[in-house]
C-alpha cells in the first residue's frame, strides 16, 4: 500500500531586506527550529523513502499559531528535494 501524505511548499515573505520564512501550514511569519537530524541513505530506506531515493536533513519546526512541521531536504545523485511535512 503506498502511503499519501500532503506535502507543502515552502513559502516566505520580503520585509524590507529581510526574506523571512512563513509556516507551509498557515503562512505565520513567526517560527522556532527545535532539532535538526540526518538519515543516510543510498536508497529507499529512510523515512521519506516513500518520496525519494537518498538522504535526508530534517528540521523540526513550530510556528507559533501552534503548527507542528518538519522541513525536509533530500539529496540523492545531485537532485535535491525540499518540502515540509506536517507533524513532528
Amino acid at each position: 500500500m503506498i502511503k499519501t501524505r500532503k506535502l507543502y511548499k515552502i513559502r516566505y515573505s520580503q520585509n524590507g531586506t529581510d526574506f523571512i520564512m512563513g509556516c507551509p501550514i498557515c503562512d505565520f511569519e513567526y517560527n522556532h527550529i527545535e532539532n535538526i537530524e540526518t538519515q543516510e541513505s543510498d536508497d529507499y530506506s529512510t523515512e521519506f523513502g516513500d518520496i525519494f531515493r537518498g538522504s535526508a536533513t530534517i528540521m523540526t519546526m513550530t510556528c507559533e499559531e501552534g503548527h507542528d512541521y518538519r522541513i525536509v531536504f533530500g539529496n540523492h545523485k545531485g537532485w535535491l528535494y525540499l518540502f515540509a511535512i506536517e507533524g513532528h
